[in-house]
């Protein structure tokens, strides 16, 4: 079996990894004071981007989470969307999108990136009856 090396773009990684450590004692540090509370992720564009990185980090450390980004741009190559699929099943990551939104599109599959799942995809005007659930 061929192992295809995880790989996603440079720039989100630096930036996730500048922070990384204080996010994640942060979030910690709030969880255990307060009990019974629940993480959700969020972020939209880049933030999207670093919401999916941060998202398997924070399930490394024993965290379980619920994402949802808007307008995320593809962050890595397709060995790390699947491994963000395997981490964060259907049910705990969503990718929302509009169709008139370029930064989803803006780094390419022909670049070698591709998005995790689920995506919702919107359409105008954005509505229940506009939104279509992507696999």
């Amino acid at each position: 079996m061929l192992l295809i090396p995880i790989q996603v773009h440079g720039g989100y990684v630096t930036a996730w990894n500048s922070a990384s450590s204080d996010i994640i004692a942060a979030i910690k540090t709030q969880m255990a004071s307060h009990s019974g509370y629940t993480l959700t992720v969020t972020g939209h564009s880049l933030g999207g981007a670093l919401a999916s990185l941060a998202s398997p980090s924070l399930v490394g450390v024993g965290m379980t989470i619920t994402t949802y980004t808007f307008g995320q741009p593809r962050t890595g190559n397709p060995a790390y969307a699947n491994m963000v699929d395997q981490v964060l099943p259907f049910g705990k990551m969503f990718r929302v999108t509009h169709a008139n939104d370029g930064v989803p599109q803006t780094i390419t599959v022909a670049d070698g990136y591709r998005h995790h799942s689920t995506e919702f995809w919107e359409n105008d005007p954005a509505g229940a009856n506009t939104t279509v659930q992507c696999y």
